[in-house]
């Protein structure tokens, strides 16, 4: 399983990155050893929508309702 965020303009291509990855993990090589890896999971959300997921599992769906969300991103 792999998660990622990505800034907005990449994550319209989410799909394609999937395919990609999934492609490179087959025969993978790290420090000389090769792996085949299978890539089952695959969640990708833009920058910032990660932060708000995590707020909303930790506090649940009334909680986050209710709140104001700003996420400022620098960098």
């Amino acid at each position: 399983s792999l998660a990622m965020l990505l800034p907005w303009n990449e994550y319209q291509n989410r799909h394609d990155l999937e395919v990609q990855l999934q492609s490179a993990l087959k025969d993978f090589a790290f420090r000389t050893v090769r792996y085949r890896v299978t890539l089952e999971r695959f969640d990708c959300l833009p920058e910032g929508a990660g932060v708000a997921m995590m707020r909303l599992a930790q506090n649940g769906v009334d909680w986050f309702k209710q709140q104001i969300l700003v996420i400022l991103m620098l960098g």
